[in-house]
């Protein structure tokens, strides 16, 4: 809501210290609608209370800390898709270099046969029997 709408809305002009204030209630406030809001900072319910503003400052501390979990999530799980992507890498060229059936269904498990697949082929590897299946089948389903 822009403080024009406010304005027009509570039939009140605020200064724009005023309005900030305004905002950061409207904003706690969640999915309340402008108008109700409006009504109700008409009828004087919140304008001067300090218990909405105490919890005003609570709902910005929340929201701020949900956001800090959520960058910390996001890098996170960007490390741990960078360590995948090195262990997958390592048991491709493991696999490889020791003949190693198991190490190769290591490395299918974590990212399934497409991308072992193309990891191998992209290392200039030579496929293997079950390598060869695997990819005429995936050609035959396309």
């Amino acid at each position: 809501m822009t403080q024009q709408e406010f304005q027009k809305l509570t039939g009140t002009e605020v200064t724009s210290d005023t309005y900030d204030y305004i905002q950061r209630i409207y904003m706690a406030a969640g999915d309340m609608d402008k108008k109700s809001f409006c009504e109700d900072w008409r009828d004087g319910f919140v304008c001067e209370s300090k218990i909405v503003s105490h919890l005003v400052n609570e709902v910005e501390v929340c929201r701020t800390t949900i956001s800090n979990y959520e960058n910390r999530l996001e890098n996170d799980a960007n490390s741990l898709k960078t360590l995948i992507d090195s262990f997958v890498d390592f048991l491709v060229y493991e696999a490889e270099h020791y003949s190693a059936p198991a190490l190769r269904d290591k490395a299918i498990k974590l990212v399934g046969i497409r991308e072992y697949l193309r990891r191998k082929i992209a290392a200039g590897f030579e496929l293997w029997k079950e390598d060869r299946e695997a990819l005429d089948e995936i050609l035959k389903t396309k």
